[in-house]
């Protein structure tokens, strides 16, 4: 649990003379939690021996897990790629970044999941505890905001942020009928394409995409997607 005086945290900026800053610059830690390990490193192995048991996490993803990394993900790519090439087909890829993905979770949906890959009493309770309840607020030389419940996000930095937020977007691409491949946020979907049926496919699974987003409360950062062929 998180210990009493520790749920709340404050954000500081500091505004040089003749500067002007916006809301959203003034807000960049609307999702900052305070880190408390505690059990949390106890907790943590307890899911990940659930998860990998019971093979829950999407072979898709390869960040934040034991034996998988950048350079895995890379290799999954080339082989179905070179394997396209040899028969002389084309692919399409489209790469794909969730916008400040780690503080955008939202809280109650987040648990939702986490009790959907059979992650219940105890361990449970202790991340409901670990996420709700928590406040912050900005301060600016010796002015403060009203303090505000923190609704979303996942710590970075903390031991179970990372795992919880690959649990809340394993189904990302339950729907999906092109290959997807994950590290973490960053999100490759890409199959062959002959035709312009091929094609419709692949647009099809980017406005479904755009679905699950719109569900979760995510959002797809744009201009940070790109399509090669």
């Amino acid at each position: 649990m998180c210990p009493a005086g520790l749920e709340n945290s404050q954000c500081h900026t500091d505004i040089q003379e003749g500067q002007q800053k916006s809301a959203s610059e003034l807000q960049t830690c609307q999702s900052y939690q305070p880190i408390v390990e505690g059990d949390g490193i106890y907790y943590q192995g307890s899911i990940v021996e659930h998860l990998d048991n019971h093979s829950l996490i999407l072979d898709s993803q390869h960040g934040f897990r034991k034996g998988r990394s950048c350079t895995t993900n890379l290799l999954k790519f080339l082989d179905k790629v070179t394997a396209a090439v040899d028969k002389v087909e084309g692919v399409d890829v489209v790469f794909l970044d969730l916008a400040k993905a780690f503080n955008k979770v939202p809280h109650q949906r987040l648990l939702a999941k986490v009790r959907a890959h059979g992650v219940d009493g105890k361990v449970a309770a202790w991340i409901r505890a670990w996420l709700l309840g928590r406040k912050q607020r900005v301060c600016v030389e010796r002015a403060a905001s009203l303090w505000r419940l923190v609704l979303s996000g996942v710590p970075q930095g903390s031991v179970q942020g990372p795992l919880l937020f690959i649990i809340f977007i394993n189904d990302l691409e339950l729907q999906i009928s092109n290959t997807v491949l994950k590290f973490a946020d960053d999100t490759k979907v890409f199959g062959t394409v002959i035709d312009e049926d091929d094609r419709g496919v692949l647009q099809e699974d980017l406005h479904k995409l755009s679905e699950w987003a719109d569900s979760w409360r995510m959002e797809f950062n744009v201009e940070k997607c790109e399509i090669r062929k």
